[in-house]
């Protein structure tokens, strides 16, 4: 039997759905974490229309929930996403100055608020985290978070 070839361009090639994928994004994470999130702030929607996702729809997927870990309210700002390094417009380039003892902090910081949220469970706060356990397991071990 032969299957048709179908070819889906990239998400950096179809920035128009954008909007939609995250009001698909929401809507599942507000069920999964039993929040209210409306949806994100426009800023935040035009640096997603800037980067080029290279980890296409499912890089999206886990900026987004990565956010839902760190969002209290019912918008989602730039404070509750991840760094997005790959972008052509540098959406979150370090700031000037920032040492890299300060990058570790935000980081560490970053690691104790998803096993909060996890209520301690490594393997769910190292997925909120976008990583893998052993990864987390890791960088448990270099900031001495046992």
């Amino acid at each position: 039997m032969r299957t048709v070839p179908l070819f889906l361009p990239p998400l950096r090639e179809r920035d128009g759905d954008i909007p939609l994928l995250i009001d698909y994004f929401v809507t599942k994470f507000n069920r999964k974490y039993k929040k209210n999130v409306l949806g994100i702030d426009p800023k935040v929607m035009n640096m997603f229309k800037r980067y080029p996702w290279p980890g296409n729809v499912r890089e999206l997927e886990h900026v987004l929930e990565y956010a839902f870990v760190f969002v209290k309210g019912p918008i989602i700002t730039s404070s509750h996403l991840p760094v997005l390094t790959e972008s052509k417009t540098k959406v979150s380039a370090p700031k000037p100055g920032l040492s890299a003892e300060a990058a570790w902090e935000d980081e560490k910081l970053a690691i104790q608020k998803a096993l909060a949220n996890a209520h301690g469970r490594r393997e769910e706060a190292a997925r909120l985290l976008g990583m893998s356990r052993s990864s987390l397991w890791r960088k448990m071990k270099t900031y001495q978070l046992d």
